[in-house]
Order: structure tokens, then sequence, then C-alpha cells
């Protein structure tokens, strides 16, 4: 019973860096990608989601929030010069 807390840290630790892993690995392969973009945004928009129907939470959650519309920003930008990389693409192959 001692260690309880610290093995259930652990856990939550290794289960939190598993998507972490999966969205490093799909940063360097373009397969994998818009997978990527599709979970992080699903991620990110249900917490923004759940805070905003949700009244009186506190610093450390208002902390998670700003964190979220940061990283809905950088989702954003990404998706937006991915779609812009693939139109340059085209657009090349077309003329070339």
């Amino acid at each position: 019973m001692r260690h309880l807390s610290s093995v259930t840290l652990v856990i939550v630790g290794v289960i939190h860096l598993l998507p972490l892993s999966g969205v490093l690995y799909a940063a360097f392969r373009a397969a994998l990608r818009r997978a990527a973009y599709i979970g992080g945004l699903v991620s990110v928009v249900s917490l923004l989601w759940l805070a905003g129907v949700t009244s009186g939470y506190n610093a450390s959650l208002g902390r998670a929030i700003v964190a979220d519309w940061l990283a809905l920003g950088l989702l954003i930008a990404g998706i937006a010069g991915e779609g812009f990389i693939r139109s340059r693409a085209r657009a090349s192959a077309v003329i070339g």
C-alpha cells in the first residue's frame, strides 16, 4: 500500500507518454500526420469544450486551458502549413 501512489503515477505517466511518442513519430512520417492532427484537434477541442460548459475550475485547470488554446493555435498553423506545402507540391507537379 505504501507504494500505491508511486505506482499509479508511473502508470499515468506511461499512459500520457504513449500519445506523445505517437505524435512525435507522426511528425516525421507524412502518412501519419493527418491522423495526428485529427487526434490533436479532438483532444484539444474536447478539453476546451468541457471547460466552456463547466463553471468554477481551479488554477491548475486554467493553466491547462491556456496551454490548450496555444496548442489549438499551433495545430491550426500546422494544418495550414501542411495544406500550403501540399498545394505547392501539386502546382509544381502540374508545371514540371
